[in-house]
């Protein structure tokens, strides 16, 4: 009986050895090999305080206080404020190579941040870096869009490289007072108020740009000449309104000038406009250096569009049908007016001041002489009664 007992006893032992490795001396006294550890995380290395704040708020999606490589190559929308975070560097921005976005208001007021270089970055929010006071230079070769007032008021601003841009939103560049120069090759669109107040600025190349919204080069006070040869249409609320120095323009392919575009511009000494159609309401109000115009398609002249040009001489309207009151009111050196459209002349009762027509040579075309086909005409043969106007004379072609 004893040996049966120490026999099973014998088995039982081996297979709890079998069964488990944590009991002990069951194979010539062997230990279990231990666990492997984990290798430590490979943190990268934010060095600005505010974007390292920002960072671990936003991005260290496991908590642990720690950036990896996976997490900072997730990153494609660079996400909530960060204003208040005062980020002096976006270098270490290099570090999340697929940001494409950077957010509305991202750093907006940023006093600290001096200069963008950010190569994947695609769009740029609303006032993504407005009021930035101490950036001086941005370098975004691969934006597409630039947001309505993403740097206004950065007014320390001289270098801006977008080569990529195609549209620049409303107030992108207001008042960014030390611009001198803008090349923007694929831009096609200007917003309103673009480059508002932008004194400093004399140099624009926009080889491509199709529309410019209103006040866009308002008050750009050192800019002298400009030449959009693709530009079909100048926005309502002054494009060019008191550009001080600008004496040339040309638009070559605009057919729509719209209202105040060049008021003020008081230097303005010719303007190149051969397929307008149009003119807006005080377009060239106050431009007092305006010695002729020569418009061959436009036919309409809004109100006061060329009020107070003290200087004009002579205007070409071949096609013009319509002009509004007070267009040429205070055009006090005008001598010669040509109006030789077939079509029915429409003026209103007060284009003129009191005494202008009576210093004015006007052509006409012939159908509107005493007795012709096309209103109004002539009231007298050889008269010089013409739309209730007297004039200095009459002629026609």
């Amino acid at each position: 009986m004893p040996k049966i007992q120490s026999s099973v006893f014998r088995t039982a032992l081996a297979c709890a050895c079998l069964l488990s490795v944590s009991f002990t001396g069951c194979f010539k006294g062997e230990e279990p090999p231990p666990e492997e550890a984990a290798p430590p995380k490979e943190c990268i290395k934010i060095a600005d305080p505010g974007l390292l704040k920002h960072a671990m708020r936003t991005w260290d999606s496991d908590h642990d206080e720690c950036i990896t490589k996976e997490e900072a190559e997730a990153v494609t929308n660079l996400g909530t404020v960060l204003s208040a975070d005062e980020v002096s560097s976006l270098d270490d921005l290099s570090l999340f190579p697929n940001i494409k976005q950077i957010s509305d208001m991202a750093f907006f007021q940023s006093c600290k941040l001096k200069s963008i270089d950010l190569p994947s970055v695609t769009s740029v929010g609303d006032n993504a870096f407005a009021k930035c006071a101490s950036l001086t230079s941005i370098n975004l070769p691969n934006a597409d869009i630039i947001g309505k007032g993403a740097f206004k008021n950065c007014d320390s601003l001289s270098t801006v490289k977008l080569p990529k841009a195609t549209t620049i939103g409303n107030n992108a560049f207001t008042e960014c007072t030390s611009l001198a120069t803008i090349s923007l090759p694929e831009a096609t669109i200007i917003g309103e108020d673009a480059f508002n107040g932008c004194t400093s600025l004399s140099t624009v190349d926009l080889p491509n740009v199709t529309n410019i919204g209103g006040g866009a080069f308002a008050k750009c006070n050192a800019l002298t000449s400009v030449e959009f040869p693709k530009v079909t249409t100048l926005g309502p609320g002054g494009v060019f309104q008191d550009c001080k120095k600008l004496n040339s323009v040309d638009l070559s392919k605009a057919t729509d000038i719209g209202d105040a575009a060049f008021a003020g511009c008081s230097m303005l000494s010719s303007v190149d406009l051969p397929k307008a159609t149009s003119i807006g309401k005080k377009a060239f109000k106050g431009c007092i250096s305006l010695s002729s115009v020569d418009l061959p398609k436009v036919m309409s002249i809004g109100s006061n569009a060329f009020d107070g040009c003290t200087g004009l001489m002579s205007a070409e309207l071949p096609k013009v049908t319509i002009i509004d009151d007070w267009a040429f009111s205070g055009c006090t050196s005008l001598s010669s007016l040509t109006m030789t459209a077939v079509d029915r002349v429409n003026l209103a009762a007060n284009v003129f001041d009191f005494k202008t027509p009576k210093n004015v040579s006007l052509t006409l075309n012939s159908n509107k002489q005493y007795g012709g086909a096309s209103s109004p005409t002539v009231t007298k043969k050889n008269g010089k009664v013409w739309s209730n106007l007297t004039w200095k004379s009459i002629s026609f072609k």
